[in-house]
């Protein structure tokens, strides 16, 4: 796919895609520390395993929920994704403005080996463009990131 010339579409279908990758990740994290929870009962507090996991279990239970609420940016719990245009304003190494939100513009501190973004680059946002909340940025063709999504915290800019 041709991140260059992305519809509206195909960049709700990518932003998807690393929300479920993120959801993922979350589940199997949460999937370790169930284990290494049981483990460590049954081998050092010597525990029986049906113990250790009716313990185990409410304890993660309540981990997730927190995790998923807390945690988990907006976009990613989104059940509904939808994307608004921004175009890339002022630009300097480690951060962008972003133009084109309802309440104005917001700066967004670029990930660590994030480059290639240029001044008038457009670029898709989920779930839109407000200052204090975390947005995934949909990177261009052009651009050198590590993922085809930045999760990025927008603030308001400082003029």
């Amino acid at each position: 796919m041709n991140r260059g010339a992305i519809s509206e579409s195909e960049a709700i279908d990518i932003v998807r895609a690393e929300a479920r990758r993120l959801l993922v990740l979350g589940a199997m994290g949460l999937l370790v520390a169930v284990l290494l929870y049981v483990a460590v009962s049954v081998l050092w507090l010597e525990r029986p395993v049906g113990e250790a996991a009716s313990r185990a279990l409410p304890l993660m239970a309540l981990v997730a929920v927190l995790a998923y609420f807390v945690q988990m940016p907006r976009w990613v719990r989104a059940r509904q994704t939808r994307v608004t245009r921004a175009t890339v304003g002022h630009l300097t190494e480690d951060e962008m403005i972003l133009q084109g939100g309802p309440q104005g513009d917001v700066s967004v501190v670029l990930p660590r080996g994030t480059t290639g973004f240029r001044r008038g680059d457009r670029v898709w946002v989920s779930p839109d463009l407000q200052p204090a909340q975390t947005v995934a940025v949909v990177v261009p063709a052009h651009v050198t990131a590590s993922r085809p999504v930045i999760n990025a915290r927008a603030q308001s800019t400082r003029r």
